[in-house]
C-alpha cells in the first residue's frame, strides 16, 4: 500500500516539515518568474500550472488549486493533500490503510476560531458569515434552491445548528473516491464560480479577502461529510489528528 501525499505551497510560504510521502507542490505559479521557477525545480518541486490547471485562478480558488492539480495530473492508487503548515503526522506508519473510507481532519469546535467568542455555541453558519460574509452562503443557497448544485437546501440550514466543522479542505483515499470527491466538489464550485465571480472585486474591497471558494470549499466538504451517505455509496469517514505548525 503506497500513499502519495501532495503538499500545498505557495511563493512565501513553503513547508516546515516533511512528511515520508510528501511531494511539494507550489500554488498559483503561473505568475512565478524564470528565477524562481529554476530555484524550486532544483528544489524537486512540482508546479500547479502544468498539465491541466486552474493556477491562473489561485486568487479566488487558493490552495484547491493544488488539489484541481492533482486531481488532473496523477494516478496513485492511494492519494491526499497536506499544506505548508498542516501536517497528518505519521498516522498512516502506525494505522493500516482501511478501502472505501475518506480519511480527514478531525472536527473543530468553532468557538474556539472567532476573534471575539461569544458565550454561546458558534455554528458554523455563524462563523463563516462572522469572518467571511454570510452572502456567499446566501448565494450557495439559491442555486441550491435552484437544483443547480448536488446539494440539498436541507443540508445548508443545517449549519445553522452544526458548532463542530471538518476543516483544511484536506482529505486521503483511494483514486476512485479521490477522483469522485473532487469532480463532486468542482462542480459545484465551478458553478458558483460562473454564476457569482461578477461579485468577486466587490467582495474582496469589503472584507479584504480573495480566497472566496477556499472558504466556501471547507463548508461544502463538511456537508458531503455529514451527508456521505446521500452522495455515496459504502463510503466511510475516517478522522485524524492533525499537526498544525505555525509559520
Amino acid at each position: 500500500m503506497t500513499i502519495s501525499l501532495y503538499c500545498n505551497c505557495f511563493r512565501d510560504k513553503i513547508n516546515k516539515k516533511t512528511e515520508y510521502i510528501q511531494k511539494n507542490l507550489m500554488l498559483g505559479s503561473f505568475s512565478y518568474e524564470k528565477e524562481l521557477r529554476e530555484k524550486l525545480l532544483n528544489e524537486n518541486f512540482i508546479f500547479d500550472d502544468y498539465g491541466h490547471n486552474i493556477s491562473n485562478l489561485n486568487k479566488w480558488f487558493g490552495q484547491l488549486t493544488g488539489l484541481y492539480w492533482v486531481w488532473k495530473n496523477t494516478k496513485e492508487e492511494i492519494v491526499g493533500t497536506n499544506t505548508y503548515r498542516l501536517f497528518w503526522g505519521d498516522y498512516f506508519l502506525h494505522n493500516n490503510f482501511k478501502k472505501n473510507t475518506i480519511y480527514i481532519p478531525e472536527k473543530l469546535n468553532l468557538k474556539n476560531y472567532l476573534d471575539n467568542p461569544r458565550e454561546q455555541n458558534i455554528s458554523i453558519y455563524d462563523q463563516y458569515s462572522y469572518c467571511h460574509g454570510e452572502i456567499n452562503l446566501s448565494f450557495l443557497y439559491q442555486l441550491s434552491d435552484k437544483n443547480l448544485i448536488p446539494i440539498k437546501p436541507y443540508m445548508i440550514e443545517n449549519l445553522k445548528d452544526e458548532y463542530y466543522m471538518y476543516p483544511y479542505n484536506m482529505f486521503i483515499t483511494e483514486r476512485k473516491t479521490f477522483n469522485s470527491l473532487c469532480s463532486l466538489l468542482f462542480q459545484i464550485l465551478f458553478k458558483f464560480f460562473d454564476s457569482y465571480k461578477n461579485h468577486f472585486d466587490e467582495y474582496e474591497e469589503i472584507y479584504r479577502q480573495s480566497r472566496i471558494l477556499d472558504f466556501l470549499a471547507e463548508r461544502i466538504l463538511h456537508i458531503v461529510y455529514s451527508n456521505i451517505d446521500y452522495h455515496f455509496t459504502n463510503i466511510d469517514i475516517e478522522t485524524v489528528s492533525i499537526i498544525e505548525l505555525n509559520h
